[in-house]
């Protein structure tokens, strides 16, 4: 009887040992199976021109010229530097006659006035040296700073020393000129100091650095700048 069971349990053991082959093999078949579509589509999509590599592996990201054209494109100027400015001057204006001055011709005022200018660069005229998308650098020329704009304001305009004279007036036009040459004035002042123009590239560097580290495009790129030599 023990003998009985023992050749019955062989026997079950031995179709089990069967059943699970016939499944392993099967399953390693569709896995072949599997494996040949890919090839066959890949050496299919290579006969039609197209390439294996590329399709399994991911694109790698280039970085190009254009790209930071468009990282750049929210402003054409940027401003790194305001210069705040109280100043004295006057406006005279009167009658000659043989060369010597009329008496009771004289027009004459003593004013103050505030002015802010801006300085900074044109972002259109960016020079990108080299963009090394292996070693992960960008070299930037940027162009010489300029000042963008001199305002004055009219409101903080206080007169001094009035004379006034009935054969004497001031036309508009006398007194925009007057305007345009105390802004002319502060500007070459403000030109010849030394270190000024440095601060405002310095500026715009900081700004451009930290713009190109926050992006997710530019963020693991080290940037180098240099600046472009005045105009004659």
């Amino acid at each position: 009887m023990k003998k009985k069971w023992i050749a019955v349990l062989i026997i079950s053991c031995a179709a089990v040992s069967i059943i699970c082959s016939f499944i392993v093999v099967n399953i390693m078949q569709k896995k072949t199976e599997s494996v040949k579509d890919v090839l066959s589509s890949a050496i299919e999509n290579q006969s039609e021109g197209g390439n294996f590599i590329n399709d399994v592996m991911p694109e790698k990201t280039v970085l190009r010229e254009e790209n930071l054209d468009e990282l750049f494109a929210s402003a054409s100027e940027l401003v790194t530097l305001k210069y705040y400015y109280t100043n004295a001057a006057d406006l005279e204006k009167y009658r000659e006659l043989f060369g010597m001055k009329v008496p009771l011709t004289t027009y004459q005022t003593v004013f103050t006035y505030d002015g802010v200018i801006s300085a900074g660069i044109d972002l259109s005229d960016i020079v990108y040296d080299e963009i090394d998308n292996e070693k992960k650098t960008i070299h930037i020329t940027l162009p010489y700073p300029k000042i963008i704009s001199n305002e004055l304001d009219t409101s903080s305009f206080k007169y001094y020393d009035v004379k006034n004279s009935i054969f004497t007036s001031i036309s508009p036009e006398e007194i925009t000129y007057r305007i345009d040459e105390l802004k002319q004035m502060q500007e070459d002042d403000l030109k010849n100091r030394d270190g000024f123009y440095d601060n405002v590239s310095n500026n715009a560097e900081n700004v451009l650095r930290n713009l190109l580290y926050t992006s997710e495009l530019t963020s693991e790129y080290k940037v180098t700048f240099k600046v472009a030599k005045p105009e004659a």
